[in-house]
């Protein structure tokens, strides 16, 4: 968790950018990018995060995991599946 918190410090309060964060933290741009997703989608600025430990940081961090919700088929995957049970395919159920 002290990944996530020097993250969300230096983006939020320091006001480092993706490549300057990346270099201080020795990680790369994309998990930045994914701590940030995840703190936004939990509703969390860096005031609330001074006040969280780390126990409840993380909490909050699965939480916003969880409100995505399950990856669903994309509509081209699903006319494959139509194709082909329309020739006599069926497929997995």
């Amino acid at each position: 968790m002290r990944k996530t918190r020097d993250v969300l410090r230096l983006k939020l309060q320091v006001r480092h950018s993706h490549q300057q964060t990346a270099a201080a933290l020795d990680i790369s741009k994309g998990v930045i990018t994914k701590y940030l997703t995840l703190a936004s989608a939990a509703g969390l600025d860096w005031p609330q995060v001074q006040g969280l430990d780390d126990t409840a940081l993380h909490n909050r961090r699965q939480l916003a995991t969880e409100k995505k919700g399950p990856k669903r088929f994309g509509p081209f995957f699903l006319s494959i599946i139509r194709v082909a049970r329309a020739q006599g395919r069926p497929g997995r159920r």
